[in-house]
């Protein structure tokens, strides 16, 4: 059996401590593909994934967007900030949440794979981005 981890694409930089802090989630979670860590701008600042490297950045970019756009119409509507951002669609499943003011996460993952387990991983990681960060 081939080792999944020498399949994933080659880094264009070398692995930060915020990469090795994101690889928690692929032994919490059998269906898991990437995860990302960026900015409000939906700039990746590092990820962990086995998706291309561009793959990655646009998963940042896109689901920046995404959430930024649902906050929006959250705090219009007087429902308050959005934290979390579920998408759950035939192939893959995604969560997007804010590790601190203007940083956020996305992860994802097969289709049904998401779970208890997963949503508890997600949140240690987040907390161990933060520290690593100084946020």
């Amino acid at each position: 059996m081939q080792d999944e981890r020498a399949a994933a694409p080659s880094r264009d930089l070398s692995a930060s401590p915020f990469a090795r802090i994101l690889s928690e989630l692929e032994r919490a979670c059998e269906g898991f593909e990437t995860a990302v860590f960026f900015d409000e701008l939906g700039e990746t600042i590092d990820h962990y994934s086995n998706l291309d490297q561009f793959s990655a950045r646009l998963v940042a970019a896109h689901h920046g967007i995404l959430f930024s756009s649902a906050s929006f119409r959250l705090e219009w509507l007087g429902a308050g900030p959005a934290t979390q951002l579920e998408i759950c669609a035939a192939n893959r499943d995604s969560v997007t949440i804010t590790v601190a003011g203007g940083y956020f996460m996305t992860v994802v993952v097969r289709a049904g794979s998401l779970s208890d387990e997963l949503f508890s991983r997600i949140s240690e990681v987040a907390a161990a981005l933060r520290a690593e960060a100084g946020l």
